[in-house]
């Protein structure tokens, strides 16, 4: 049975920090309805559907598009044969698995369909609507941008962490430092009173 979503859109303008500047993206600017907070090798990025799953190979199985949420054994898993993208083995149809990436190149995991009205030539009163592949694809570039953010947020807060104590540290050095230079100054006055009474006395003796 396929399940239809309404599209409704995102409003405002929306560009995927990836397929934006190809000549060519993925399925025009519809590919882009929704966009996702992404954290990729360290930058912080607004990708589509599409953008999110493709750079996310192993992180998803590429037939059903479960999120791996936990790790699992390599019996359980077929890798492509051109790329790492991974797959459920109970999914694949082979051992000899290609994912539909590496076989269509025109393959993307979200996009529109068009259901078109026969008494109205007007492109524009077309509906559009999410079949049930596109919704999961949805889901799955949902749930690796929540992961990713997730992880970000864990790894910013650990880095936090890092620099107060790093700054507890340094605070504690500069005291000390500082404590040091004074006991120093001290000793310095004290030497000079010193050898000024040394001198005092040196000349009262003359």
């Amino acid at each position: 049975m396929q399940h239809e979503i309404a599209a409704t859109g995102g409003g405002g303008e929306q560009r995927c920090g990836i397929c934006s500047h190809l000549p060519h993206h993925h399925n025009g600017d519809e590919s882009r309805w929704l966009i996702h907070n992404y954290r990729h090798r360290g930058y912080y990025r607004r990708l589509c559907t599409n953008c999110v799953l493709n750079i996310s190979p192993g992180l998803f199985c590429s037939i059903c598009l479960d999120v791996f949420e936990d790790c699992w054994s390599s019996q359980e898993r077929v890798t492509c044969l051109t790329c790492t993208s991974v797959a459920h083995a109970s999914c694949a149809t082979t051992v000899r698995f290609t994912c539909c990436s590496c076989s269509n190149p025109n393959f993307v995991f979200f996009k529109f369909n068009v259901s078109r009205n026969p008494n109205n030539n007007n492109v524009n009163n077309n509906k559009k609507f999410i079949d049930h592949n596109s919704a999961m694809a949805i889901v799955a570039a949902a749930k690796l941008a929540y992961n990713s953010m997730k992880k970000a947020a864990l790894f910013a807060r650990l880095e936090a962490d890092k620099k107060i104590k790093d700054s507890v540290v340094a605070k504690s050095k500069a005291k000390k430092a500082l404590d040091r230079l004074a006991l120093l100054t001290a000793r310095e006055k004290e030497r000079i009173i010193e050898e000024d009474d040394d001198n005092t006395i040196s000349d009262q003796s003359d």
